[in-house]
């Protein structure tokens, strides 16, 4: 029996060591070059980025994902493998680590800036279309009923790019219902959550408590771009048959550690569905950059997503995303559009 211990012992050792080993050479970039994710003007843009905040590219990259993700129109799919019909939907939940300090909210505002730039133009044209809309219907509604023709229609809601507030208990309480009010206005768009601090968007969905809360299990559903249902006593229930939201956001090292110990609901998958990268910890000379147009070309790149059609699905062999992002020269081949045509590829979209 003590022999058949000791070579089990030698054999999960051996297993052990090997499997450390592998890790370490898929983790280790310092050996080989990383993988190049953005070429041409982008990536040389971000690597200028990264340079003036004196951190590794992947960092930019790895926060840039889920924002690429929310611009693209909810019902598209990225096929992995047509041999299997493997698809999954364009959503990415990434957290950033880092200590108080270490420039995590400058650093994914510099890759949200333009989503804000954006935000300001729909709510300002908002703004515009309901003054026009309401002089038109109080010039109706003053009209004798005779005269009256058909009522002004009302103004779309406006277009919400991304919800960045989970600061207070109020919004932390309602948040939820806010953004899925927000989704179900443009059901066919992806949709950002942005938040500084992490931890106030767990703690929302009472993320360490024992069995979570209401809003937890709606989150994990989100995660697979499901359904979403908000029953409301005080107006209409909300329905949205398949949704696209992604999550950026910054957090700290002992409080990602304090909330992912105490939470037991940790079965759920919920922390399992999150990327979580380091920030390290660097000096920035701020008497010294190098000159750098992220946010115009960002601006362009997300007006470009956002403006595709809709697609079924994105065969992930024709997807060069430098090609998407205009960079590469290639088009960009879609497998079939929301209504059923096949094979018919689409103009490059110049970033």
């Amino acid at each position: 029996m003590s022999s058949y211990l000791s070579n089990a012992k030698r054999a999960t050792k051996a297993v052990d060591a090997e499997l450390s080993q592998n890790i370490k050479e898929s983790l280790n970039l310092k050996n080989g070059k990383a993988p190049n994710l953005f070429g041409g003007e982008l990536g040389n843009l971000l690597s200028i980025a990264a340079g003036n905040f004196n951190i590794p590219v992947e960092i930019l990259n790895f926060c840039l994902l889920p924002i690429l993700g929310s611009q693209i129109k909810s019902e598209t799919d990225l096929l992995i493998n047509p041999g299997t019909d493997y698809k999954v939907r364009a959503i990415r939940w990434c957290g950033l680590v880092g200590e108080t300090g270490t420039k995590k909210s400058p650093i994914i505002d510099i890759l949200t800036g333009a989503m804000s730039s954006i935000q300001r133009e729909v709510a300002d044209r908002y703004k515009a279309e309901k003054l026009e809309y309401d002089a038109a219907f109080r010039a109706w509604k003053a009209s004798k009923p005779a005269d009256r023709g058909d009522e002004p229609a009302p103004v779309t809601p406006m277009m919400d790019l991304y919800f960045s507030d989970f600061t207070t208990a109020l919004v932390a309480r309602f948040a939820f219902e806010s953004i899925s009010q927000s989704i179900s206005n443009h059901p066919d768009s992806g949709y950002l959550v942005y938040n500084d601090e992490l931890a106030g968007f767990f703690k929302s969905m009472d993320a360490y408590r024992k069995n979570g809360g209401g809003d937890r299990q709606k989150w994990l559903t989100l995660y697979n771009g499901g359904a979403l249902k908000v029953n409301r006593k005080s107006s209409d229930t909300i329905f949205i048959p398949q949704t696209s939201v992604s999550i950026v956001g910054g957090i700290q090292p002992s409080t990602i550690e304090s909330l992912i110990s105490g939470d037991e609901s940790q079965e759920d998958g919920l922390w399992n569905r999150f990327m979580f990268t380091r920030l390290p910890q660097t000096r920035i000379d701020a008497f010294s950059h190098t000159p750098c147009s992220l946010t115009e070309h960002l601006e362009t790149l997300y007006r470009s997503l956002a403006s595709q059609e809709r697609f079924r699905f994105i065969s992930a062999m024709n997807l060069n995303l430098c090609g998407l992002i205009g960079t590469s020269g290639q088009k960009i081949r879609h497998s079939a559009n929301h209504h059923g045509s096949h094979g018919a590829p689409t103009p490059k979209s110049r970033g």
